[in-house]
């Protein structure tokens, strides 16, 4: 078993590293229908070098269920998305003062092709690459480990450090819904998430962020005790995460996240 999931963790590295090579040229174009193909070619790519046959069809792509705990997780989002803008902002103005900048508050050069990309093409690659198929092929080690495994690279190809942790909280409620609900449900919350978050940087101003995340704050109080029982119900034990971190693939992607992260950091 060991040996399976580091050779497994260590295929998948490899396969997400090549497609950013690749996708880091495709994404040099300003154009907004290569930027698209390119992400078209991430799913394929993804999805031919990682699936075994029966793994798509055996997953939960559509259902229709609808709950308390899913408009939980939806405000959850929010206020991930609120917090986040929040900590952008703030963490470029200590790099601005010290001469540097990471490019968190360019989002208001957007164009309408680039808030079409990043709010509805990326969340679907997102959630096709990482909580349909990757998910889908770890998922053999456990629900807890699939959860951690897809979420971790999820976060660490960020690229930055501020989305790193938002991310990773961002992909653990993602794999939750995706297995407790569906494919489609997934795919809904982080299309609106994105949009929220596009939606906070470009027009709304600090004391408008501020308020939602008192209120979503005040809402998770309320909702505490489920958020509680849900993480104390994980047998940390049987997720092997030690195996997870000893797979020389996850070894490099960690190391080249690391990388890109500080050269993301520029003089200004």
């Amino acid at each position: 078993m060991r040996e399976n999931i580091k050779r497994d963790c260590s295929m998948v590295s490899t396969i997400l590293l090549i497609n950013i090579l690749i996708m880091s040229a495709i994404l040099s174009y300003t154009s907004g229908w290569i930027q698209i193909t390119g992400y078209v070619f991430e799913v394929v790519l993804v999805y031919f070098a990682i699936c075994r046959r029966g793994e798509i069809e055996n997953s939960k792509l559509v259902t229709y269920k609808f709950d308390t705990n899913l408009i939980f997780i939806i405000i959850a989002f929010i206020m991930l998305a609120a917090v986040f803008s929040v900590l952008s902002v703030q963490y470029e103005k200590v790099l601005n003062y010290y001469g540097y900048t990471a490019g968190y508050t360019d989002f208001h050069k957007f164009q309408i092709a680039d808030i079409v990309i990043y709010g509805i093409v990326v969340p679907v690659a997102e959630e096709m690459v990482y909580r349909l198929f990757i998910f889908d092929h770890f998922i053999k080690y456990g629900t807890e480990f699939a959860a951690f495994s897809t979420s971790f690279l999820f976060a660490v190809l960020h690229f930055n450090f501020v989305q790193i942790i938002y991310a990773f909280i961002s992909g653990i409620l993602l794999a939750y819904v995706r297995q407790y609900y569906s494919v489609l449900h997934g795919l809904v919350i982080h299309i609106v998430n994105n949009m929220i978050l596009v939606y906070l940087f470009l027009i709304m101003n600090i004391s408008i962020k501020s308020a939602v995340i008192v209120f979503t704050i005040l809402f998770l109080l309320v909702k505490i005790k489920k958020v509680k029982n849900f993480i104390c119900k994980i047998d940390y034990k049987i997720m092997r995460i030690h195996d997870f971190f000893m797979s020389r693939g996850i070894i490099v992607i960690t190391i080249f996240s690391i990388v890109m992260g500080i050269m993301e950091i520029k003089k200004i």
